[in-house]
């Protein structure tokens, strides 16, 4: 495996229903070439996704490796790269990279940013994060089938006030998914950057200009204001209640990745 690839590999992630669909448009408008296979709209996110087809379908695969899909994929779940899966990562590389500025959008790259990294070590990373509260509240207007029962008798059950939501789930994914993400910003602070989604349109300038300076290639200034209006991510006045059980770790977690991101470049 060379390890050794053209331009500047920029790369987007964060946990799902975080904002990374509007940070990737924002990086694209700024020049950072995401590929040409991007999955497309869905019902979810009907403005699309910017997420490379080929990048999902190798993360898919890992995780079959392991007898699982990313909603498993929560704390203390190991993800080992096979050789097989490292052959084709190299493979994919070789095909993606370009001269200038180039990378991806997978939520799923968060954890596996040693692997990536390893692999690009001139790549820089740009993170994006949600109080949790409203992760678990888009995950539950999004109804994913693998967050909700579906046994029999739960329209009796949800009459006694049973909540067929898998809140405890949900939040140990968006533990597992930050987790990895704090822990690799603060081993890799001069590749790393992160943004919480309700200030993109404050920092996101500030992001862009620090990039320059650290990829070879032009990056452009974008309006991002015009681009939070062709994505779904809403503002949401209050948060969903997090399950009792992690709580206070959530909530400890969400304070280091708030302090991560009022963190001055290295």
């Amino acid at each position: 495996m060379s390890g050794c690839f053209q331009g500047s590999p920029v790369i987007v992630a964060g946990m799902h229903r975080s904002g990374t669909s509007l940070v990737a448009s924002v990086m694209q408008a700024a020049g950072v070439d995401l590929g040409e296979t991007l999955l497309g709209a869905t019902a979810s996110n009907p403005r699309g996704h910017f997420e490379d087809l080929e990048l999902i379908e190798w993360h898919d695969s890992v995780f079959e490796d392991h007898g699982m899909t990313w909603y498993d994929a929560g704390v203390g779940v190991d993800l080992t790269v096979s050789p097989e899966r490292r052959s084709q990562a190299d493979r994919i590389l070789t095909g993606k990279a370009v001269p200038g500025a180039w990378g991806w959008k997978d939520p799923r790259t968060s954890l596996f940013l040693d692997f990536w990294s390893g692999l690009l070590p001139q790549a820089q990373f740009v993170f994006v994060f949600r109080d949790p509260g409203l992760v678990l509240e888009s995950f539950r207007r999004r109804q994913d089938p693998e967050l909700f029962h579906r046994f029999r008798g739960t329209w009796a059950l949800k009459r006694l006030g049973f909540d067929p939501f898998r809140g405890s789930k949900a939040l140990d994914l968006w533990m597992r998914y930050n987790q990895s993400i704090a822990d690799f910003m603060t081993s890799h602070p001069e590749r790393s950057r992160i943004v919480e989604v309700d200030r993109i349109t404050e920092r996101m300038p500030g992001i862009i200009r620090d990039l320059r300076g650290r990829v070879d290639a032009a990056l452009n200034d974008v309006d991002v204001d015009a681009l939070r209006d062709r994505t779904i991510l809403h503002d949401q006045p209050a948060m969903h209640d997090l399950p009792r059980q992690g709580r206070d770790r959530a909530n400890g977690l969400l304070s280091r990745l708030r302090d991560l991101a009022d963190r001055p470049a290295p």
